[in-house]
């Protein structure tokens, strides 16, 4: 696993996060190690690029949040991620969710994933 800077790495290593966040980046991070140990050398290694951060209607601001970066990600590893947090949604009842953007709500976002473990106390506005 890699993080974008010094600072996500610290974020991540020392407290703050929620501990099914953690565990959620974990398990995305020894699935593509196994993709790429098995069928693909060349794949890239999970990337966070960002955590925490102050907004109040976004759980990165609760430490329940997480972006991946995806943008020189093949799509077999884009399936393989998006395959891996459906079925950590579903274990989760639903409160572990995910959007890979850019996306219709976000069509100006650099390519990534976005991974939240939302407990419902962020009220979505609906778009």
């Amino acid at each position: 696993m890699k993080f974008k800077t010094q600072q996500i790495e610290s974020e991540f290593y020392t407290g703050g996060l929620h501990k099914v966040l953690i565990w959620e980046i974990h398990i995305l991070d020894y699935a593509l190690k196994i993709y790429r140990f098995f069928h693909s050398k060349t794949a890239k290694e999970l990337m966070v690029t960002d955590l925490l951060r102050e907004n109040p209607q976004s759980y990165h601001s609760k430490g329940q949040a997480a972006d991946i970066r995806t943008f020189d990600w093949d799509l077999t590893q884009k399936r393989l991620v998006g395959g891996m947090l459906e079925y950590l949604k579903r274990l989760s009842h639903g409160q572990l969710q995910y959007e890979f953007e850019p996306n219709e709500r976000f069509p100006d976002a650099d390519p990534h994933v976005h991974v939240e473990f939302d407990d419902g106390s962020i009220k979505k506005e609906s778009v």
